[in-house]
Order: C-alpha cells, then sequence, then structure tokens
C-alpha cells in the first residue's frame, strides 16, 4: 500500500552569505512504497536502483571527505571504506593523539598549559 512521503526544502535567500531576496520554503507530498519491493512495483527497478545507487555515493563522498581531511591516503581510503556495503553503518575509528597534535599546534601557551593541567587532573 503506498504511503505519504512529505518532503521539505528552503532557499535561504543568501548567494555568498548575503540575502539577496527572502528566505522562502515549502513542503510537498508524493506518493512512495511501503517497501523497497513495493516503490520498486511503483516506479520500476531501475528509477529505484540508479536513486538509491546515487544517494549511497553521496554517503560515500562524505567518507572520503572526512578522511582526506585526516590526512588519508589513497589506498588508506581504498582499504577503510571500500568495501562498505549499502545501508551497513560503519564504525568510525578516530585518532585521538593526531587530532590532540593538530589541535596544539593551534594553541598559545595558556591552552596548552591549561590542557596540561586537565589531563593531569583527570584521572
Amino acid at each position: 500500500m503506498p504511503k505519504i512521503l512529505k518532503v521539505s526544502a528552503t532557499d535561504p535567500g543568501k548567494v555568498k552569505g548575503e540575502q539577496v531576496r527572502e528566505a522562502r520554503s515549502a513542503t510537498i507530498e508524493v506518493q512512495t512504497g511501503e517497501t523497497a519491493k513495493e516503490s520498486i512495483n511503483m516506479f520500476g527497478d531501475e528509477a529505484v536502483h540508479t536513486n538509491s545507487n546515487a544517494n549511497w555515493v553521496v554517503t560515500i563522498q562524505g567518507g572520503i571527505r572526512r578522511l582526506l581531511i585526516a590526512g588519508k591516503s589513497q589506498d588508506e581510503i581504498q582499504k577503510e571504506i571500500g568495501e562498505t556495503k549499502m545501508g551497513v553503518s560503519r564504525v568510525r575509528s578516530a585518532d585521538h593523539t593526531a587530532a590532540i597534535k593538530k589541535q596544539w599546534a593551534t594553541w598559545d601557551a595558556a591552552a596548552r598549559a591549561a590542557f596540561i593541567k586537565e589531563m593531569k587532573e583527570t584521572k
């Protein structure tokens, strides 16, 4: 049985951070399937397949960007997310030492001293 999907979007009315028109938003309702199988029956296999892959690409791109920002190489990124499966969440590993080193470089002497003091107090 089809269900109603509400979809909203907003135009903030800004170009390069400058307000150029009134901000507006709208919400519409469309019919979709209750399940993937029902969506395939309603819209066809190809439509559902290409749309799911398009959304998956956006998810993977986010992961690639996160790893690029972390300084990972092409090979490291391939190894870490190359076996990603659609719809399966990955556990994100964090290199806390690297994160602290990156922040440390931006801190002045007072911030560094406060951090060291806090770490000594934390047990």
